[in-house]
């Protein structure tokens, strides 16, 4: 059945021309039929964007990243994030952050994984943020609280 033998697609009534309009489903014969277009298979390369560094691959020996602006304009917030030991010599492992928008807020995770706690900060700005860390950090004024460990689902 064509479109120009359907009476009711002329008329503007008919069921199928509708559901074809709404994308519903795809009557062949009615109006706004589409027809099924031709795949192309073309073969994609998918290349790794990230490498791994030749200088941590299979060195054995944990390498500080170089410094940037982060650690010049917070320094311990820096040292918090990179430090491998404390004054005494003894090892340490280095802190993580996590930071997230929420609610309009820009808000940090601090994870101290060496001490199993964790603090929150919060700032209208990613600058108030990491200056909020950094000034807790240096002061010792953040609310550190147990962190629980991680559970895989299952």
């Amino acid at each position: 059945m064509s479109r120009v033998q359907c009476e009711w697609c002329q008329a503007g009534t008919c069921v199928y021309a509708i559901h074809n309009r709404k994308r519903r489903c795809n009557v062949r014969g009615h109006r706004y039929y589409i027809p099924p277009r031709a795949l192309r298979r073309t073969a994609e390369v998918f290349t790794m964007g990230i490498k791994r560094p030749e200088t941590a691959a299979g060195s054995g020996k944990e390498v500080n990243p170089g410094e940037c602006n982060l650690a010049i304009g917070n320094p311990s917030l820096w040292e918090f994030l990179v430090e491998r030991s404390y004054e005494d010599g003894s090892k340490r492992q280095p802190g993580t952050m996590m930071v997230f928008t929420e609610d309009g807020w820009f808000k940090m995770m601090l994870n101290d994984k060496d001490n199993a706690r964790i603090a929150f900060v919060a700032g209208d700005t990613l600058e108030n943020v990491l200056g909020a860390a950094d000034l807790g950090l240096r002061d010792g004024k953040l609310d550190w609280r147990k962190s629980k460990p991680f559970k895989r689902g299952g």
